[in-house]
């Protein structure tokens, strides 16, 4: 589901359910650059997601940089 569909069914059934995840193993976190992935973080948190997650697990060959982008997108919004 989209997470700006999720947004709206959140508020249409007012629904204090946090969401969660919205970053992509295989087409993010595991292959994309470490720029891609802070803005992929950062643009799903101005979106409503609640939680920074991705989508299931961390597969083993995701770069650590890629991680850290997650943390630093995290860090930039909660300073905003």
């Amino acid at each position: 589901m989209d997470i700006i569909h999720a947004k709206q069914l959140q508020a249409e059934l007012n629904s204090p359910t946090r969401l969660c995840g919205n970053i992509s193993n295989a087409e993010t976190l595991s292959e994309k650059r470490q720029k891609d992935v802070f803005e992929k973080t950062y643009e799903s948190l101005c979106n409503g997601i609640d939680i920074i997650s991705p989508n299931c697990m961390i597969l083993p060959n995701t770069p650590i940089k890629n991680i850290k982008a997650m943390i630093e997108a995290r860090n930039k919004f909660c300073d905003m």
